[in-house]
């Protein structure tokens, strides 16, 4: 499963920004802006007493909460199914065959998992059976005890409704209904599909099963469908079998034994493309129109192969591997063994891969093939052991194939995922036993923090240990549950040192260390001292952190010694030897901690910093530090970073520039305008010159447009020439409207016009927008219309409110027409006292049909994320 904070919740909430926070010291670890949360309740406050508590300890009756492992009695051994669809009510016709032998003492009753079934019939080995079903579970009574030497087979006969019943869902997986009809009637503008999403514990809305993570089957499914569509699951396809009625029935195998909530199945109109590593088939299925893009939206898919099995020590250890995109998806990727399922987001063209590569996602979800498919962790509260290390993939790749700057600014975004939410008030251990829904679990612990600290244990015991351990613990739990003492004792084992104390400290308690450091230099004994203090609280983590850490000690000439040193005590008095004062001394030189700094630094030193150290924490650090300043050295950092090897690093330097008259800048930002390597690069500098406001740019911008393949480099340069001269926009754009990946930037130039002639565009185009480009659109067509007469909006409220009551259209489509509803909203209250008394009317009461609007589409929205975003919109 691909990270909770997926694109749809930052589409939602906004980006998140990060900032230094500055007292009498600097926090050098980078600090989120909390983020408004939606309203959920008034409180009274006027009625709020604080009294000192009096009252005597009050002694527990109850032990505290332990989410256990689920207890497995019955272990089933293979799963088959045979399934075919209702399209019209969206329900699966299903008969499972589920083969079952005790996992020790003899039982005489099995429990499955079946949510909201229709069940016609329940036979044990060909004979009738006895059971009880209350809609979330059958409890099957057994003719006889079965041992662990025996074996059973039980038939069921269903009908499963996954739209029926209770549904929740969390920020990673936003609905769980298991099984998903999309456009099951045809008449919608996008493609007929069904897909499956088990986890956590959805696919028993689909077949009967245990549906915990510490079982395991191997599994057969026959799925009958119309002829016309593509079948993928697990495994192998061994046949197909086309019947006189127009249908055809597949068959698939899967022969190694995985968790019931990685069995997937996906149907639809697919291309399918077939490459091979290693003599293992690998498949791209992408909507037609992608086909010749097919190699490239799932890029690198057969080096990564290669680079994690030799990482790992073990041969990807599956028949396939295929991957899949999927219409209006729950999440952002799943890791189903053989066959994941990715949401359309990463399904795009040549051009806008240029922009965005899916390497990261690809990787993730790869990674997991070895961790939490081959070993699967046993229970949710241990999801880290899946999730920490897919997420650890995405820097291990990085560092393969771009290097170790690209790496470690991934590190870093995972790093203020993490203290964001820290921030927010979530803290829990990363084996955490007391969540209260395990839907919980999927956040930035187990994924960001999990994969911060398996780097943190990579570079305390050295690579050659670590990947070692790694192999060790692959091979001894092969195609087994496993919790975070399994791993330990792997890396014991090779390391021969006692972990505990790092796994004690890092997986089974929680926070982080917050430092303290004061630097001094003694010139007279020729050593530099560091008085180091935690100072997290100790009521919320523990109060001393065992640290070991790097510190780098540089001279003038930027001459630098690395020392190896342990924190072990809340406060900490440490000197290091220095002939002369250091010019720099940098506290955890390897950017190897999860830790927040807190440092007094001068410009001089930032400035050093950034020009000796080579590691890219530590060039962005000091860069955030100087570009605060209007210090001569600030503009010195600028101009030496706009030649940084790493892209966001060139990026902050263009958006730091404020003097465009240093001798030399205009040239340098023009020049990386039009040639540097990174689109987002060239986007920053295009709007840097743009916002200069110089006419004698326009003809630069339109050089641009004409000859670059970026959409962003494309649309950045049209919303500068936008903001220079509309005409002159305007006069071009139309020669860019067949193109649907640049639909959102035309839209841009005619938003900016404020002329109402450019409504049909919009209305003409929007059946043919999903996805982040229905969300770009009509956050475009919501600006336009908030900026014209009453009489051009009043119309288009009905339109909109349609779009956001469509439950089986594109939840970023929905919710974008309702925010331009509320863009709307609030911009004709801007303007309420403006014009005359009858307009002023007609302003009051197209801002009463809104608010009605909005409060049916929250009243009938399905999505609780959707709903939580309504109540807020509502309330302010």
């Amino acid at each position: 499963m691909h990270k909770p904070v997926n694109l749809l919740v930052l589409l939602l909430v906004g980006s998140f920004f990060f900032t230094h926070c500055h007292t009498t010291k600097h926090m050098v670890a980078d600090q989120p802006v909390p983020v408004e949360e939606p309203i959920t309740l008034q409180e009274d406050l006027d009625t709020l007493t604080v009294t000192a508590d009096s009252s005597e300890p009050v002694e527990p009756n109850d032990l505290p909460l332990y989410r256990a492992t689920y207890n497995r009695t019955a272990d089933l051994l293979h799963t088959k199914l045979d399934v075919r669809f209702d399209w019209d009510n969206q329900f699966v016709i299903g008969k499972a065959d589920l083969d079952f032998t005790a996992v020790f003492t003899p039982i005489d009753q099995v429990t499955l998992d079946a949510k909201n079934f229709d069940i016609s019939a329940i036979t044990l080995n060909n004979q009738p059976v006895q059971y009880h079903y209350d809609e979330q579970q059958i409890v099957i009574n057994l003719d006889r005890p079965y041992g662990r030497l025996d074996t059973f087979t039980l038939h069921i006969e269903y009908v499963a409704k996954p739209n029926e019943g209770e549904q929740g869902g969390s920020a990673a997986i936003n609905q769980d209904k298991g099984l998903y009809f999309i456009n099951p009637s045809g008449k919608k503008n996008k493609p007929q599909q069904i897909w499956t999403q088990g986890e956590t514990e959805s696919n028993s809305r689909w077949f009967p099963t245990i549906d915990k993570p510490n079982e395991r089957s191997t599994e057969e499914i026959y799925v009958t469908v119309q002829d016309r569509f593509v079948t993928l699951s697990n495994g192998v396809k061994v046949s197909s079998e086309k019947h006189e009625d127009g249908t055809r029935t597949d068959y698939w195998k899967m022969d190694i034994p995985h968790s019931p909530y990685l069995f997937m199945l996906a149907v639809g109109d697919f291309a399918v493309v077939t490459d091979h590593w290693d003599g293992i088939p690998v498949q791209y299925y992408v909507e037609p129109e992608y086909e010749p893009y097919a190699r490239e939206i799932f890029n690198h898919t057969p080096e990564m192969l290669d680079y994690f099995s030799n990482l790992t020590g073990i041969h990807y250890p599956w028949p396939k591997f295929s991957q899949i995109i999927v219409r209006d998806y729950v999440s952002g990727a799943m890791e189903n063994t053989t066959a994941v399922v990715f949401g359309d987001f990463i399904q795009k063209n040549d051009r806008e891969l240029m922009d965005e590569p899916n390497d990261f996602i690809v990787a993730h979800e790869m990674f997991h093939h070895w961790f939490g498919d081959y070993v699967t962790c046993e229970s949710w509260s241990n999801l880290t052991l899946n999730e920490g290390f897919a997420n650890y993939a995405e820097y291990l790749w990085n560092e393969h194939k771009y290097g170790e700057d690209e790496a470690d600014f991934s590190r870093l975004n995972e790093m203020n995922g993490y203290l964001n939410q820290m921030s927010m008030g979530g803290a829990h251990p990363l084996i955490d036993f007391t969540y209260a829904d395990k839907e919980d679990m999927f956040d930035a612990h187990s994924y960001n923090k999990g994969g911060l600290v398996l780097h943190m244990l990579r570079r305390y015991l050295g690579d050659d240990v670590f990947f070692a351990a790694l192999h060790k613990y692959l091979v001894d739990h092969a195609l087994q549950p496993v919790e975070a003492h399994d791993l330990r004792l792997a890396c014991e084992a090779v390391s021969g040192q006692d972990l505990n104390w790092f796994f004690n400290q890092w997986f089974f308690n929680q926070g982080h260390p917050v430092l303290s450091i004061d630097k001094k230099y003694d010139a007279e004994n020729h050593v530099v001292s560091l008085d180091v203090e935690q100072i997290q609280d100790p009521q919320a983590s523990p109060a001393i952190f065992k640290l070991p850490v790097t510190i780098d000690v540089y001279d003038a000439s930027g001459q630098m010694k690395r020392h190896q040193v342990v924190i072990d005590q809340r406060k900490e008095h440490l000197t290091l030897p220095a002939e002369t004062e250091p010019a720099l001394v940098v506290f955890d030189g390897n950017d190897d901690l999860v830790m927040v700094k807190m440092e007094d630094k001068s410009l001089e030193e930032y400035y050093n910093q950034y020009r000796f150290h080579t590691r890219y924490v530590h060039r962005a650090e000091a860069l955030d530090h100087l570009f605060e300043s209007d210090d001569p050295l600030a503009l010195k950092a600028i101009t030496a970073a706009l030649d940084d090897p790493h892209w966001s690093l060139r990026k902050r330097a263009v958006m730091a520039i404020q003097d465009f008259e240093q001798p030399g800048l205009k040239d340098k930002l023009l020049a990386m305008a039009e040639n540097d390597p990174k689109g987002e690069v060239r986007a920053t500098a295009i709007e840097k010159i743009s916002a200069s406001g110089d006419r004698n740019y326009i003809k630069t911008l339109k050089e641009i447009i004409k000859k670059a393949k970026s959409y962003q480099v494309i649309g950045a340069a049209f919303q500068g020439l936008s903001e220079l001269d509309n005409t002159e926009a305007l006069a071009i754009v139309d020669e860019y409207k067949d193109d649907p990946g640049l639909l959102p930037m035309v839209a841009n130039v005619y938003a900016d016009t404020d002329n109402p002639q450019y409504i049909p565009f919009f209305t003409d185009h929007l059946t043919e927008m999903d996805g982040v480009k229905a969300f770009d659109f009509l956050s475009q067509f919501g600006r336009l219309l908030s900026n014209l007469p009453v009489t051009d909006m009043e119309p288009n409220v009905s339109l909109l409110k349609g779009i956001a009551l469509d439950n089986e259209g594109d939840i970023y489509k929905r919710f974008a027409a309702t925010k331009a509803l509320f863009d709307m909203r609030n911009a004709l209250k801007d303007r309420k006292s403006e014009g005359t008394m009858d307009e002023q009317k007609q302003t009051d009461a197209l801002i009463e049909k809104i608010k009605v609007a909005m409060k049916d589409i929250y009243a009938k929205e399905e999505s609780t994320l959707l709903r939580n975003q309504y109540f807020y919109m509502l309330n302010s």
